[in-house]
């Protein structure tokens, strides 16, 4: 998780390169500018909005050696990200090309969780220290029990890594 991160422009091309980075730093991503491209090519196909405020960028590459899910926020909402809205919270997904059976039940198991309303509610609209103490306490499920010990891991799926960063310090 990244809260209030401050960049140089908020507009999304200068967003994404500088989200790309941050992430690189907690998993394991081989080639930067192909995850730019392909999140690029995904916005290009619709939008990602998940409400006014939050929105789901992802891609899958083979720039991308395990699974990635992280919750930034900037100090500012991005520009052009989509007329008419005030984004400044994203969630990433990144995924390599070949998923493992136990990435894709983790993977689904977190959409169900956003599927509640009140997890997007607090995601799209939360403090600082209410969406990290959710993402830190919060339960999920796939068809075979607890994944990650029953905790969101909002590092790497893959590398069980959790980063938590605010206003760029750790």
């Amino acid at each position: 998780m990244y809260w209030d991160i401050e960049l140089p422009s908020y507009r999304r091309d200068t967003f994404l390169n500088e989200s790309i980075s941050l992430l690189a730093k907690i998993g394991d991503i081989t080639n930067q500018t192909q995850i730019v491209q392909a999140l690029n090519a995904r916005e290009r196909q619709g939008n990602t909005l998940l409400s006014q405020t939050l929105a789901l960028p992802h891609a899958q590459s083979g720039g991308i050696l395990t699974t990635v899910i992280a919750y930034v926020k900037t100090k500012k909402p991005i520009s052009d990200w989509q007329a008419g809205c005030t984004v400044d919270r994203f969630i990433f997904i990144l995924l390599p090309e070949h998923l493992s059976n136990h990435e894709s039940r983790e993977l689904k198991a977190f959409f169900r969780l956003l599927a509640d309303d009140r997890v997007m509610e607090l995601l799209s609209t939360g403090s600082e220290l209410a969406v990290k103490t959710m993402i830190d306490n919060q339960q999920f499920t796939s068809h075979e029990g607890a994944v990650n010990g029953g905790n969101i891991n909002p590092g790497s799926i893959g590398s069980q890594h959790h980063t938590y960063k605010s206003g760029g310090r750790e």
